[in-house]
């Protein structure tokens, strides 16, 4: 549905359409206790839009975002109201000033739960929980005060603030918490007191990355702890000397190719990519600061390649993978490696909404590159 000028909707549904609610011009728009769902785009979106109010209703299952405001006019609020399982984010504003988004669940959201650029206003009393990256981004210059909202199990982080002047940026009496990222993220690009103003807040058990190592940590012959050589076929069972390797093989045989199924991932295609400069510190080959870099192996041996998502839109599923010799370097769709980026990435150097895993990999006799997903390689710096 679209309007343009007054709009009152109470306990209607907006659903199954391109938009569920397009309002555009200056005219006052009030939606209250109404469901807005199954959209192929945003669920509620308004543009250059005079005061917009949206209260206790239901925003979910849209294609893009649940709500998304440009350029809104003053005394915009969104209360009360239940925003998830949104391809994109779950409420965006850019270029409005005094909004006020409170007391909402917003969840199960692609991207971030709540993203604010160059718009000023209030998001205070909210729930914000297990969406794909933070739980909350201010960027470009926002004077936004945060307080009293509970932040929790998103992706990428709790609170991620970035901007050349971001000093009246209030983040206080928060509860952030079990985020598998920092807590509160600063990417202030100022003096230090002009960066945001962080106090009272509640944090914990908030982490960088997971882990996940399901190798043998014993020889998987005598059963000796120590440093151990992995099986080349499987990168699973693990030796402590070549004569263990040698004695158990007979035994190891009739599952080393089932293990190798059952804990790698086969990249069946993949394209030649251009080089993802947004998240990384280098431009091109030559940045890596060596004269010579041997490109990957191409029968069977163990190579570490780099990986993390090919963009930042909501389009969840393209990755860019990439040895250090920049000789391999493609993209290929895998929700299940996004998966992987999502659970256990660490986040990138520049850019602080995409993860990075390495991986121990090699070419198949077939040519297909295979990941091994029991353990990670260890982070490197490129």
């Amino acid at each position: 549905m679209e309007t343009e000028g007054e709009l009152s909707a109470e306990q209607c549904s907006f659903t199954v359409s391109y938009y569920g609610l397009l309002s555009v011009g200056s005219g006052k728009t009030r939606v209250t206790d109404c469901s807005v769902c199954n959209n192929a785009r945003d669920g509620l979106k308004a543009w250059q839009c005079g005061k917009i109010i949206v209260k206790n209703s239901h925003i979910f299952n849209n294609g893009c975002y649940g709500l998304e405001l440009y350029h809104a006019a003053p005394q915009c609020c969104v209360d009360n109201c239940s925003i998830h399982d949104n391809g994109a984010g779950g409420i965006t504003f850019q270029d409005s000033n005094k909004f006020t988004v409170k007391s909402n669940k917003v969840f199960h959201n692609g991207l971030c739960g709540i993203e604010m650029f160059r718009s000023e206003g209030d998001i205070r009393e909210n729930d914000v929980f297990d969406n794909g990256r933070w739980g909350i981004s201010i960027r470009e210059n926002s004077p936004v005060t945060i307080t009293m909202n509970n932040v929790l199990r998103n992706k990428a982080g709790g609170i991620h603030v970035e901007g050349e002047d971001q000093h009246l940026c209030l983040v206080n009496r928060n509860k952030i918490y079990n985020n598998l990222g920092p807590s509160f993220l600063n990417m202030s690009f100022s003096p230090e007191e002009h960066s945001p103003q962080s106090q009272d807040n509640e944090i914990y058990n908030n982490k960088e990355t997971g882990i996940l190592n399901l190798s043998i940590p014993f020889c998987s012959k005598c059963r000796k702890s120590c440093e151990l050589k992995k099986c080349v076929k499987c990168f699973t069972a693990a030796y402590c000397s070549e004569s263990c390797q040698e004695s158990h093989w007979p035994r190891h045989e009739k599952i080393c190719k089932v293990l190798r199924e059952k804990l790698s991932y086969v990249v069946t295609t993949w394209e030649t990519a251009e080089y993802f400069q947004e998240t990384e510190r280098f431009e091109g080959p030559e940045d890596f600061g060596v004269e010579f870099i041997p490109p990957p192996p191409r029968h069977g041996k163990v190579f570490v390649a780099k990986v993390h998502r090919a963009g930042l839109d909501f389009d969840l599923c393209g990755v860019i993978l990439y040895d250090r010799s920049l000789e391999l370097y493609v993209k290929f769709d895998s929700k299940y490696i996004n998966q992987l980026l999502t659970e256990f990435g660490v986040l990138c150097e520049k850019f602080k909404f995409v993860k990075k895993l390495f991986f121990h990999s090699f070419f198949d006799d077939n040519g297909k590159l295979r990941l091994f997903t029991n353990e990670f390689a260890e982070f490197q710096n490129w």
